[in-house]
């Protein structure tokens, strides 16, 4: 890829659905956190950090090579992860914002998506499933004042309503690859 990509693994949530931390899940053999990191790994971006606030978590992705942003302010929502990991990633081109509650998403997606953002470096690239927008998502660089800005657990959700002409779809088949797991309902389809 000739632009430069970095990607934030947002994994600093509170799991409140849950009622455990759902990173630390064992997902066919191995913890959550570590299946979403090894797909993002394998996809070679520029550089790839974690947005952690277990330390649990933090030792975890540490383990597998991949260095950890502290967020010891998770209660203010994913916003305040993404805010953290723009700033620290600030000089790429764009930013691949990927939840570490996907543990099945595939490492081919992700370069996909990277090479769509390489073609089209001033739009924003969301992965989607039959049309609807999902995560992860790309973010240009002209955007990352505004997403600092975003406040509470919405993720880019705003941004996307206001840039929503600017947006690239990604299109995914597997339903199962889209799937982020926020209940044991939804870790028991995995």
């Amino acid at each position: 890829m000739a632009l430069q990509i970095g990607v934030v693994v947002l994994a600093a949530g509170l799991s409140r659905r849950m009622g455990q931390n759902k990173l630390l899940m064992d997902v066919q053999g191995e913890p959550m956190i570590v299946r979403t990191i090894q797909a993002a790994r394998r996809a070679h971006f520029t550089e790839l950090i974690a947005v952690c606030s277990d330390a649990r978590v933090a030792q975890l992705v540490e383990d597998c090579g991949v260095g950890v942003l502290p967020n010891d302010e998770p209660e203010k929502g994913q916003s305040e992860s993404v805010r953290r990991g723009t700033i620290h990633l600030k000089n790429m081109d764009g930013i691949l914002f990927l939840p570490g509650d996907q543990p099945l998403i595939r490492t081919e997606t992700l370069t996909g998506m990277g090479r769509l953002f390489c073609k089209e470096p001033q739009h924003i690239v969301c992965a989607s499933l039959h049309g609807k927008r999902m995560s992860p998502n790309i973010i240009p660089r002209r955007l990352y004042e505004e997403i600092c800005r975003l406040r509470g657990d919405i993720g880019g959700r705003q941004l996307f309503l206001r840039h929503g002409a600017e947006i690239l779809n990604y299109p995914v088949t597997d339903a199962r690859e889209m799937l982020d797991v926020d209940t044991m309902e939804d870790y028991w389809k995995i």
